[in-house]
């Protein structure tokens, strides 16, 4: 028995401490301004860049989040853990960001109850019996669910199984944010992950004036492709457009101005540019290396789709082109490599390919993997940075080898921040004139595959970076 009352003694104070500890904790919160996230992945943690552009804000937005009393029981947490990363967002803009909760049932229901003060029928059939394309009755709850999803907030069925209850239900889940008189909305919002972005993407898209500018610098001119536009009578010469087109125009069109430069006196990146991005840099001269360095060492954003290789995958036997960034110059002074290797692994994306049909001796197209466009997921995406989080997967074709230099990017006064890397099982391949079944396939040691590892896919690089030029040197 005294055993028993010892036990239960010191079962209730270590209890008791760390209640206490927990309590204190939280008090030293409220004023020191932090807080602990414990969520696999960080989902509460919220980046120094969002904190900034909420700390920034110059006049307030509204965020108001339309969501159903009832949810499916995949959004079970939804609502609760939503509302309190919105009112975490709300504490840091400083009382900038406000926070609004809303039942669209009870919108619904407002406008209902008027429908039927109004004498306009209530929840009755309301339709011109004359008009045989009429979709169906058309009642005033059904106009006001119509009216908000054309500000984005989207009725939708899910489904509620619990214990021995199976339903079908509809339900509201919809973020709007407001800026002045601008919205935008987050028409389906099934999680918290990822929210950070789509939020801090939106205040900056609304917030902004004017459209972004970004500096596009195309390094493979000769890397053209012949399009055939639909309606055109036979014989008529097609177009030809570089590989990366259709993503400034029908991606990045939508959201920023592109303006392509080619580095030249003629050509240079234009100063009201927000970011310049270079694209397969290849055999750059001096005035182009220059120039980029001369963009990044004044502090600019940049972004580097940069390889020692590259293919074209679209026809056999798939010719794997050399390429010579000339940017060693750049990459020795942050203490980056770009080795001549490049990653293969079994994690990657698929091409179509042709394949013969047993018996039958006719080739049709089908899907395959293609362990050169290697897959970066799940853990190999930094869901740290705003850059990476909430992605499912990033495909890169034909990267190569990337790594740095610890203590020679210390000493340049650069941090780098591993942004992507591909999973366990990859393996290296040096260049060949052409893809070879063997370069699709780690090798055999001893009879078992032998892969290098995760590797190094993207990194993002923080600083004050050296200018790599001189006085004298070749411009």
């Amino acid at each position: 028995m005294k055993d028993r009352k010892s036990f239960y003694l010191s079962w209730g104070t270590f209890l008791a401490v760390l209640l206490a500890f927990f309590t204190g904790l939280n008090w030293l919160s409220t004023i020191w301004d932090f807080r602990i996230d414990l969520t696999e992945g960080g989902v509460y943690s919220i980046s120094e860049e969002t904190r900034r552009i909420l700390a920034g804000l110059k006049d307030k937005v509204a965020v108001k989040y339309y969501v159903s009393e009832d949810l499916p029981t995949m959004l079970h947490n939804l609502r609760r853990d939503t509302v309190d990363l919105l009112q975490e967002y709300a504490r840091i803009s400083d009382g900038k960001l406000t926070v609004e909760v809303i039942d669209p049932e009870r919108i619904i229901a407002e406008h209902v109850e008027k429908a039927k003060s109004d004498g306009s029928g209530g929840d009755e059939a309301q339709f011109e019996s004359m008009n045989p394309f009429q979709q169906g009755p058309q009642t005033p709850r059904d106009e006001k669910i119509a009216a908000l999803a054309q500000e984005g907030i989207e009725y939708r069925p899910g489904q509620i199984v619990e214990n021995d209850r199976f339903e079908i239900i509809n339900f509201f889940s919809s973020i709007v944010i407001q800026y002045l008189d601008r919205k935008d909305p987050i028409s389906r919002h099934d999680e918290v992950e990822g929210l950070e972005y789509a939020l801090a993407s939106r205040i900056v898209k609304l917030s902004t004036p004017e459209k972004p500018k970004i500096a596009f610098f195309h390094g493979r001119p000769e890397d053209v492709e012949e399009v055939v536009q639909d309606g055109l009578p036979p014989g008529f010469p097609p177009s030809k457009r570089h590989a990366f087109e259709p993503v400034l125009s029908q991606v990045l069109g939508r959201l920023v101005d592109v303006e392509e430069v080619k580095l030249t006196a003629e050509s240079l990146i234009p100063e009201s540019a927000t970011v310049l991005i270079i694209a397969e840099p290849n055999n750059l001269n001096d005035r182009q290396v220059y120039e980029i360095d001369r963009w990044i060492a004044a502090g600019r954003p940049t972004v580097i789709f940069a390889a020692r290789q590259s293919c074209d995958v679209r026809n056999p036997p798939y010719t794997i082109t050399p390429l010579n960034p000339r940017l060693d110059r750049l990459f020795e002074k942050w203490g980056i490599r770009l080795d001549a290797q490049f990653v293969a692994s079994e994690k990657c994306g698929r091409i179509q390919v042709m394949q013969v049909i047993p018996d039958m001796g006719i080739a049709v197209p089908a899907p395959a993997n293609f362990p050169p466009c290697v897959a970066a997921f799940g853990n190999g995406l930094n869901q740290q940075s705003p850059l990476t989080m909430g992605l499912g997967v990033i495909f890169f074709p034909f990267p190569s080898l990337l790594g740095y230099d610890e203590s020679r990017t210390a000493a340049a006064g650069l941090n780098i921040t591993v942004l992507a890397r591909s999973d366990e099982k990859s393996w290296l391949n040096g260049w060949a004139p052409n893809l070879t079944r063997e370069m699709t396939q780690p090798r055999e040691v001893g009879g078992a595959r032998h892969y290098s590892g995760k590797e190094d896919l993207a990194y993002l690089i923080k600083g004050t970076f050296p200018f790599s030029h001189k006085v004298g040197d070749p411009v």
